[in-house]
């Protein structure tokens, strides 16, 4: 099963090798969050880990409002953020994406304050191993923006492993609120 419904939210429960998703509610410690995933992307996932249906070219968990997401990735890395929604997709494999593994994982933050956002690219800039810059240059470019046009931080790639990791802030002037997206990328585009 992909998902099941805890603590007012989706938490993914799919337990198994390669891209294993633990909900931490199976065996919660004091303190922990009931909604808190990780995802195991040390190994490129298979079509039943990540619970994508047959003839399918994506799978959605979605929640109301974030959760803590850890992803352990290749090369012994972490990446510990708050999203709220995660996609597995296989579009990369192009003729072959309803029957193909994923070759890709996405993940967004709510919205939320520029501060807010600011302080969780960086910090998750400092866990992929890129540099802290890129946040402050986003948010002057941001704090400074006006009009309706999305004021985007750089879009750098990390080679972790296997996969092509990449991390973006966006901030929208019209309701001054900001978001984060993560990008992780393991498909090879067929033509």
């Amino acid at each position: 099963m992909w998902s099941e419904r805890v603590a007012g939210g989706l938490a993914a429960t799919l337990v198994l090798v390669g891209c294993g998703v633990n909900s931490a509610d199976d065996d919660p410690t004091p303190g922990s969050d009931p909604g808190a995933v990780t995802y195991d992307l040390t190994t490129p996932p298979t079509r039943d880990q990540v619970g994508m249906a047959p003839g399918e070219k994506v799978v959605i968990d979605e929640t109301d409002s974030g959760r803590p997401v850890t992803v352990a990735l290749p090369e012994e890395r972490r990446l510990a953020t708050e999203v709220h929604l995660v996609t597995f997709d296989s579009y990369a494999a192009g003729v072959d994406a309803d029957t193909a593994d994923p070759t890709g994982m996405d993940m967004h933050t709510p919205r939320m304050g520029i501060s807010a956002a600011t302080d969780l690219l960086r910090d998750s800039l400092r866990q992929l191993g890129g540099s802290e810059r890129i946040a402050d240059t986003w948010r002057q470019a941001a704090a400074s923006a006006a009009g309706t046009e999305t004021v985007r931080s750089e879009n750098v790639p990390y080679e972790v492993g296997y996969l092509t990791a990449r991390v973006q802030a966006r901030y929208s002037p019209i309701d001054e609120q900001a978001s984060v997206a993560y990008v992780f990328f393991w498909g090879e585009a067929q033509a």
